[in-house]
């Protein structure tokens, strides 16, 4: 589970920032990058819920979609699943390109081995217009 601090600023951007982007007209689509556990997706299911259309959860991995599903029972008829490797173009991955509104995203982003080019690959799932909403932290260095 996500410590609390990161929890809290999630669920208030998903109540705040991202309600009025999916209020918009049109605005409708929303996936999760990254989304693992679902440690973060509850605090944005609770914000968006009755504001989107379509939720779609994706990891590098199906690995993680069985828990997850059970987990998110109660938004089942809003929520797909995809495999998503965002450092590969996600059109080449079945992607339409251009089609979600808001991607959000916490703890995934600065995971891959070049943010640059996992921005890119973000702005390509976004319609014209569309925002990220989420962290991005730079890579941590440990050293002993």
């Amino acid at each position: 589970e996500m410590g609390a601090g990161t929890g809290h600023q999630i669920k208030e951007i998903s109540k705040k920032k991202s309600r009025s982007l999916i209020e918009k007209p049109g605005g409708q689509m929303v996936p999760e990058m990254g989304a693992g556990t679902g440690g973060a997706s509850i605090h944005m299911l609770k914000g968006l819920a009755g504001h989107c259309h379509s939720y779609t959860y994706t990891d590098i991995s199906a690995g993680f979609f069985e828990a997850a599903q059970e987990r998110f029972r109660e938004y089942s008829s809003l929520m797909e699943w995809a495999v998503l490797d965002i450092e590969r173009d996600p059109c080449e991955q079945g992607f339409e390109k251009h089609s979600f509104d808001v991607i959000m995203s916490s703890n995934a982003p600065h995971a891959t081995k070049s943010l640059a080019q996992t921005l890119t690959h973000c702005r390509t799932l976004l319609k014209p217009g569309g925002q990220m909403v989420g962290e991005i932290n730079p890579a941590a260095k440990w050293y002993l």
